[in-house]
């Protein structure tokens, strides 16, 4: 066996692997539209539901750790935590770059700690593993909101979806030292379905990895699906914790939202989002003096029309070559083509 390579149990190997940017992938969207299901490290609950109102006769939701023990009574088994949303996006990003593939996946610890952009010691793997097992063995249950892209209805799974439906972990230790460490692992089929059918929204990654706190992840990736068609928006920090679920007596409190969201303010000022520079962000007193707001900002990203077109263009060109490893180079492709009429035929 090479350095640098992991003999599995059956017998296969992962091999090294160059290293890649991390940049933008696309989430499932379902995930993203209910990004309130990834809990903060504050909450304390053993499951969660969390609803929402389509219409005045219609109501939608999410039961996140709740299945039936084997005499049919409800179990609570947990939640589903902040950095299950960073795992999750990394997994997407290494199923992405493996050319977003129907069958199980194998990786090595170290290249998620590096796709996440944290240390490769027991303690990062042990929080790794944790977050893989809790993605495996937390069920969700879409109470009429979950979207299948493939016959565009919302659906109702009562038998407990989870993220991960194969997840195996291979540990390799000498004389009581660790030396490799890899999971393999799949999505649900559901999820892929839709991630294939581009049920999803491009997303930064690599801006999400280098935030330090949870609601600041959170903030972030909510704040990127609704400023998506704007470029100003004023937001009540109790619209804001109602639709993220930060619950807890304190929070009742404008002024302790205020607080819990200055060092967001702070943080994300500034960023990059899928759709453009989040230019401002700042908290004021609404008018009626009874709570505080976010005051947000975006400068959209020049040539935002033409992006858009030529990022269709690219899922046209991989929805037939199906290379998902050169989408960088199809980006390129495409961008040029719009501006060059003969090649814009030729592709």
């Amino acid at each position: 066996m090479t350095r640098g390579q992991l003999q599995r149990p059956n017998g296969k190997k992962v091999p090294d692997r160059e290293p890649r940017e991390v940049a933008r992938i696309r989430p499932e969207l379902n995930l993203m539209r209910w990004i309130c299901l990834f809990a903060t490290s504050k909450y304390r609950g053993r499951s969660r539901e969390i609803w929402r109102w389509l219409r005045e006769d219609k109501r939608v939701g999410v039961i996140v750790g709740r299945q039936p023990d084997d005499r049919g009574r409800p179990l609570e088994v947990g939640v589903l935590r902040v950095r299950d949303l960073l795992t999750v996006c990394a997994l997407i990003q290494l199923w992405e770059w493996e050319g977003r593939p129907l069958t199980p996946l194998t990786h090595p610890f170290a290249e998620l700690s590096r796709v996440l952009h944290v240390g490769r010691g027991r303690e990062d793997y042990r929080l790794h593993e944790e977050s893989l097992k809790r993605l495996f063995h937390i069920p969700v249950i879409w109470v009429g909101s979950f979207y299948q892209k493939e016959t565009e209805t919302l659906e109702t799974v009562e038998r407990g979806f989870r993220i991960l439906t194969t997840l195996e972990i291979y540990t390799r230790t000498v004389r009581g030292r660790l030396k490799e460490k890899a999971f393999t692992w799949q999505f649900h089929e559901r999820l892929l379905s839709n991630l294939l059918l581009q049920y999803t929204k491009p997303f930064r990654l690599d801006v999400l990895t280098q935030l330090g706190g949870e609601l600041s992840v959170l903030c972030y990736a909510y704040l990127d699906l609704i400023l998506a068609d704007k470029t100003e928006l004023e937001l009540s920090t109790q619209t804001l914790f109602d639709d993220l679920k930060i619950e807890g007596k304190r929070y009742r409190y404008p002024s302790v939202r205020r607080q819990s969201l200055e060092p967001v303010v702070a943080e994300l000022r500034g960023v990059k989002l899928s759709t453009g520079v989040l230019e401002e962000i700042r908290l004021e007193r609404t008018q009626s003096g009874e709570d505080w707001k976010l005051v947000l900002r975006k400068r959209p990203f020049r040539k935002g029309a033409e992006e858009a077109e030529a990022q269709t263009l690219v899922e046209e060109i991989l929805r037939v070559v199906g290379d998902e490893r050169s989408r960088g180079f199809y980006v390129k492709l495409a961008r040029r083509a719009l501006e060059e009429p003969r090649l814009l035929d030729l592709v």
